[in-house]
């Protein structure tokens, strides 16, 4: 299986998980935890941005443009 395909296939559990998790918030006892619970599902969201972020970079994930020199992630390695 290709990676991308593997990346797809944890998109689509985290579909089923975000749809478990707004069942669960539905039954909560409390505001409070309802609260947590969909704090813990915009994490899951944005988590599943970034994949699909990696998904649509021209089939892979590409440093951006040059920056300036002696910036760590552009500066050269001894």
């Amino acid at each position: 299986m290709d990676w991308r395909d593997k990346i797809r296939r944890v998109l689509e559990l985290d579909q089923t998980e975000l749809a478990l998790w707004s069942e669960i918030a539905a039954g909560a006892p409390s505001e409070k935890l309802r609260a947590i619970i969909r704090a813990m599902m915009e994490r899951e969201r944005e988590e599943m941005r970034a994949l699909q972020s990696i998904l649509t970079s021209h089939g892979g994930w590409y440093p951006g443009p040059a920056g300036p020199s002696g910036y760590p992630p552009y500066s050269e390695k001894d």
